[in-house]
C-alpha cells in the first residue's frame, strides 16, 4: 500500500506539472486533484473509500472503472483478502462493482454521469458458458484442476462488458450513462507474466507492432467519459478510439444471462461482507 501511495502522489506531481493545473485551479478555483486509498482486492477497503469520497462532499459526473489483473502467478490467483475468490473475477470484476453500487446516489444526485468500464477484446476468450458461477469461491483457497488463468481472465473482462450494459439499462431515465470498451493492445505491465511464454513467438512479435502507448490506449476510455452524450449509444462496447462493435461472445448482449450476472454478483458481494462481519 505504501508503495501504491508513493506512486499515486509522484503521478500527481507529475500531472500537477505537465498540465500546470496548480496554476488554472489558483485562477479559477478547479481542478484540484486528491489521492484516496482503495485497494480493490478488499471489499473493506471498496467500502471506505466510499466513505472518504463522501466526505469531500463533491459531484461524481465521470466514473471510469480501470480493473487490470491478468494472469497472476502462483498464490495471486486466490485473493485471501476477497474470501478466497478467485482473483480475476474477484478484483476485476466483484470489486469494480461494488465500488458502483456503492457510488450510484452519487452518481444519480450528480447527473448527467457517466460510468466507463475498461473491458478487453479477451472478453472473446471467455469460457464457453460465458461465467462459471461454482468457481467464483474457492473452498480452502484451492483451484480446481480444470482451471485455466487465460479463460479466467476472459470471464472477468466479459462481466466487465455485461455489467456496464445492465448496469446502462437499470439507469435509463436517471441520468446516468454507461460505457464500456477495449483500449487497445497497450504496452504496459498488464501482461508482464506473460513474457516468458510468448516473448520469442510469433504472435509476441504481432503483439509488438500492435501495441499503443500507454497514453494512447488511454483515448478511447477519455473519448467515452468526454463525448457529448447524444454523440455515444448508451451500453454499448467500444474499440479504439470510439467505434461501437458487437462483443465476440455470442451471448454478450444475452438480456436473461446479464441480468445472471447481476444477480450474482450481488449474492457474490453480499457473502462476503457478511464472512468480513
Amino acid at each position: 500500500m505504501q508503495k501504491s501511495q508513493r506512486k499515486a502522489v509522484a503521478a500527481i506531481e507529475h500531472m500537477l506539472q505537465e498540465t500546470e493545473l496548480e496554476k488554472v485551479s489558483s485562477c479559477h478555483g478547479f481542478g484540484k486533484l486528491t489521492f484516496l486509498r482503495l485497494d480493490l482486492s478488499s471489499l473493506a477497503s471498496v467500502s471506505e473509500f466510499v466513505k472518504d469520497f463522501n466526505a469531500l462532499d463533491i459531484p461524481l459526473n465521470i466514473l471510469v472503472l480501470n480493473p487490470g489483473i491478468m494472469k497472476s502467478p502462483g498464490a495471486d490467483f486466490v485473493g485471501q483478502n476477497m474470501t478466497y475468490s478467485e482473483a480475476h473475477i474477484g478484483v476485476n470484476h466483484i470489486a469494480h462493482s461494488h465500488l458502483t453500487h456503492l457510488l450510484l446516489d452519487q452518481l444519480k444526485a450528480s447527473a448527467p454521469s457517466r460510468v466507463v468500464t475498461v473491458s478487453s477484446m479477451a472478453e472473446m476468450g471467455a469460457y464457453e458458458d460465458g461465467f462459471r458461477f461454482d468457481e467464483w469461491k474457492i473452498d480452502n483457497g484451492i483451484m480446481p484442476e480444470s482451471y485455466e488463468d487465460g479463460k479466467a481472465y476472459g470471464q472477468s473482462k466479459l462481466a466487465n462488458l455485461m455489467f456496464t450494459s445492465e448496469l446502462a439499462k437499470r439507469m435509463n431515465g436517471t441520468g446516468v450513462t454507461a460505457y464500456s470498451c477495449h483500449p487497445g493492445i497497450i504496452k504496459s505491465d498488464l501482461g508482464r507474466y506473460m513474457d516468458t511464454q510468448i516473448e520469442k513467438s510469433l504472435l509476441g512479435q504481432f503483439f509488438e507492432l500492435a501495441m499503443f502507448s500507454a497514453k494512447d490506449g488511454a483515448l478511447t476510455q477519455l473519448h467515452l467519459a468526454t463525448a457529448p452524450v447524444e454523440e455515444l449509444e448508451n451500453g454499448k462496447f467500444y474499440h479504439p478510439i470510439g467505434r461501437v462493435v458487437n462483443p465476440s461472445y455470442s451471448k454478450a448482449r444475452n438480456d436473461e444471462l446479464q441480468q445472471i450476472l447481476w444477480d450474482e454478483t450481488e449474492m457474490a458481494i453480499k457473502f462476503r461482507n457478511e464472512y468480513r462481519n
